[in-house]
């Protein structure tokens, strides 16, 4: 649609620039105003259609899928802050069960577990051993999800 604007345009503009009959002087000014004035709506033709292009392409640069080479397309995941299921560990405390994302395994199979919120850390004491991790509700809290949910 943009190209067919602009030669439209273009060729109007040509057609109005060549004299149909001699040109006297007055005539030769009304001639030059008005290629001035065509050559003024190609630009903005052309303007808008580089506007538009840049606007392609930055919405483009904001989709869920990022262009790899010409066709082919890869999926970006979709939940940065999702959590491993498998980490979700159940302790039993002397208060009773306590659920927490075990912190090894976060290390292990999820990559931002460097920039989880240190106020959301908890220690237990199960079985004699003290086992460190992370709250859930605390984690949802922070922005955090459970994968798959």
């Amino acid at each position: 649609m943009p190209k067919t604007l602009v030669s439209l345009a273009l060729t109007a503009a040509l057609a109005l620039s060549l004299p149909a009959s001699p040109v006297r002087a007055d005539e030769r000014t009304e001639q030059w105003v008005g290629a001035a004035i065509m050559l003024g709506i190609v630009g903005l033709g052309i303007h808008a259609s580089r506007e538009r292009d840049r606007d392609r392409a930055a919405e483009a640069a904001t989709r869920d899928v990022a262009p790899l080479g010409d066709h082919v397309w890869i999926e970006r995941p979709r939940h940065r802050n999702a959590l491993p299921q498998e980490c979700l560990r159940r302790y039993r405390t002397q208060t009773g069960v306590t659920r927490l994302f075990d912190g090894d395994c976060l290390d292990q199979r999820f990559s931002g577990a460097a920039h989880l919120p240190l106020s959301c850390a908890l220690t237990v004491r199960s079985g004699g051993r003290f086992e460190s991790g992370f709250r859930p509700r605390c984690l949802r809290d922070a922005g955090y999800r459970l994968a798959g949910h």
